[in-house]
């Protein structure tokens, strides 16, 4: 069914909204994809704190423009949706994971990262970046290496004691 004017402004407001408060935004070419493999993606996205939307070209470009963001939509072909969030990792993941599933009929068409226009190969490369749970677990484990090996040192250094003793009372008993 055809949108009325009204609607049409609506959807460009509220995604030009989205837009300006996310610091991702990721095209992705799309066909024949199930209805039930699409809310599998909305519900993945929803989980990682992001959103997607399937939106018309002419529409994505007016709420690109109040955005304040560029970019050429005329390069993007076929039908498109539109992943957006404020962890540019978890979303580029979560893209990349379903057009792993779903093979040639997913395509990475490029995107916006913190209002700059990059390439498909740039979301693919942040797509394989470890997210930022794991980057804080890892910069966690290096900050309590050292501790944590002066720990074992001064552990080692009491159990060394406590053999020599065992070895001195053993001796002594025979």
């Amino acid at each position: 069914m055809a949108k009325t004017r009204t609607e049409k402004e609506n959807i460009v407001q509220s995604l030009g909204k989205l837009f300006k408060q996310n610091a991702g935004i990721v095209f992705v070419a799309y066909s024949r994809v199930s209805v039930k493999d699409m809310l599998a993606l909305r519900r993945a996205v929803k989980q990682s704190q992001c959103g997607v939307s399937a939106v018309k070209k002419t529409l994505l470009t007016r709420a690109l423009v109040i955005a304040g963001d560029t970019y050429d939509v005329g390069t993007l072909n076929g039908s498109v949706f539109v992943g957006y969030g404020s962890d540019q990792v978890a979303l580029a993941k979560v893209i990349d994971r379903f057009r792993k599933e779903h093979g040639e009929n997913i395509k990475m068409l490029g995107g916006i990262l913190d209002h700059t226009a990059v390439s498909s190969e740039q979301i693919m490369s942040l797509a394989q970046l470890p997210s930022r749970m794991e980057l804080t677990a890892q910069f966690v484990g290096t900050l309590a290496a050292p501790i944590v090996g002066f720990a074992r040192v001064l552990s080692g250094t009491m159990q060394s004691f406590v053999y020599a003793l065992s070895a001195l009372q053993k001796k002594k008993a025979l």
